[in-house]
């Protein structure tokens, strides 16, 4: 990656674009606490990295955080929470220690986000679909098949779409500051009873979906039914015929043995819905600048290795799910388009259309 744009990238004219809301100006209390100006727009997380490495705060207040993730232990993204971790340990002489809870042990990912919003739970790696329902503007940025390559999906959300929506106001305001972002991987469709090939093969089919208004939007777009269920709850779900099928990455789908109760997978790559690492806005008032410059850094640095595990990972889980028995089904362009189509009167259409200004932003920047 290393083409990130300045650490601290103020969101509020891009947020203006996506007709989201938000005020002309951020309250005082959320002002960032390191400087905010001084990195330009095209500097590398990697120039900072080395300045915290080189500088470790040795001297002040001494923490013990805990960080939140729904993934197991082994996981890729959770491999790069741990890099992150170490880093900011190893930076601040052992100061500030993030200790990891795996597995959804302290909740689900909307529990998560609300733990971090009134300071209960300082730092959380989140999806941003749940995170959508807290600070709408995400929504722009996972609507169905709006990203042509895996290239273009990163160039928005390294650039200022992406960077503004994580460190802007909107989060600020709602308790929360973004750190990084995380490779999530495309999500696919798969179902327990037959291949799909175009949307007229979903009708019928109950499909696991987030909590999220827009995922379920789009399953009623292609003819199916939502059906909202916590993550945890999908393999009996399928088991038992509560559900028909699910949605999700690659990774996760052979991560969560899903795979064994629904052995077709359409790989039609819907949404690309980035995870997020936040953190809460009251712990971030509480640190120094330059911890929280170490903090940023290390976040930075933590994405890009987790996105070469993630590249690693996904390839040698689709091997295994071919090897395991499971139907791939690749799409043709005619039949991939039919999805695409299906979908566009609600992508243009949703909340009003009020999303349409960011989403020619993102269609600019395509290849």
């Amino acid at each position: 990656m290393k083409k990130l744009v300045s650490m601290i990238l103020v969101g509020a004219s891009v947020l203006s674009l996506c007709a989201c809301g938000g005020g002309s100006s951020t309250p005082a209390t959320t002002q960032a606490p390191a400087d905010t100006t001084a990195a330009p727009a095209d500097s590398k997380a990697e120039e900072t990295t080395t300045a915290a490495a080189q500088e470790p705060a040795a001297s002040g207040e001494s923490y013990t955080f805990r960080c939140s993730t729904n993934h197991a232990e082994s996981f890729c993204t959770s491999v790069g929470l741990a890099k992150f971790a170490e880093l900011v340990k190893e930076r601040t002489n052992g100061r500030i220690n993030i200790e990891m809870y795996y597995d959804a042990v302290l909740g689900d990912e909307k529990s998560a986000i609300e733990q971090v919003q009134y300071g209960g739970l300082e730092f959380a790696r989140v999806n941003i679909s749940p995170l959508a329902e807290f600070v709408d503007g995400f929504n722009a940025l996972m609507m169905p098949y709006i990203y042509t390559s895996n290239e273009h999906f990163w160039k928005v959300h390294e650039g200022e779409i992406g960077m503004g929506m994580l460190k802007g106001e909107d989060m600020t305001k709602a308790g929360m500051y973004g750190l990084t972002y995380y490779d999530g991987g495309t999500r696919c469709f798969y179902n327990s009873k037959k291949e799909v090939h175009t949307p007229a093969d979903m009708k019928g089919l109950t499909i696991r979906v987030q909590e999220s208004s827009l995922m379920m939007g789009m399953i009623e777009a292609l003819g199916a039914s939502p059906q909202p269920m916590p993550f945890g709850d999908v393999y009996s779900g399928l088991q038992t015929g509560v559900i028909d099928g699910a949605e999700n990455s690659i990774a996760q789908y052979l991560e969560m043995s899903h795979y064994e109760v629904a052995p077709y997978l359409s790989l039609d790559n819907h949404v690309r819905a980035a995870d997020c690492l936040i953190m809460s806005e009251k712990t971030r008032q509480m640190l120094s600048a330059e911890d929280m410059e170490i903090i940023e850094a290390a976040a930075l640095e933590s994405w890009d290795y987790q996105r070469e595990l993630w590249a690693e990972a996904e390839t040698a889980a689709l091997e295994q799910l071919k090897d395991s028995g499971v139907t791939v089904t690749e799409l043709t362009a005619e039949e991939y388009q039919q999805f695409v189509d299906a979908c566009a009167s609600m992508v243009s259409s949703y909340e009003g259309g009020k999303y349409q200004p960011i989403l020619d932003q993102i269609a600019a920047l395509a290849d």
